[in-house]
């Protein structure tokens, strides 16, 4: 099925934890994931123009292509949203989401 999310904004869910405390430093060692959080991600200005997609699908392999969207994902909502003692997960499904999108873009 293609996407039909051309200059749209997607939704991406994802959870934090905390890892160390502000105040000592010291390592969180059971911290519980948080709530569900949202973060809207611009397909065109955040993800299409983050690199040269078209690169992976004719010298690399989906799965390299895969890791770049991760990363594009993780580094914009680390940055934007999460704070410097936590950490960051997607939820299920998400980069899937994001993947499907590219590969929708993309691949010839």
């Amino acid at each position: 099925m293609k996407s039909k999310l051309k200059n749209e904004t997607i939704t991406v869910k994802y959870q934090t934890r905390k890892e160390f405390c502000k105040c000592c430093d010291r390592n969180f060692d059971n911290a519980e994931l948080g709530k569900v959080r949202e973060f809207d991600v611009s397909l065109e200005k955040d993800v299409f123009n983050w690199t040269e997609w078209d690169y992976y699908f004719e010298y690399e392999d989906e799965d390299e292509m895969r890791d770049a969207v991760d990363e594009c994902l993780y580094g914009m909502i680390s940055f934007y949203a999460v704070k410097s003692n936590e950490v960051m997960r997607l939820c299920d499904g998400e980069l899937d989401k994001v993947v499907q999108i590219v590969v929708d873009k993309y691949k010839k």
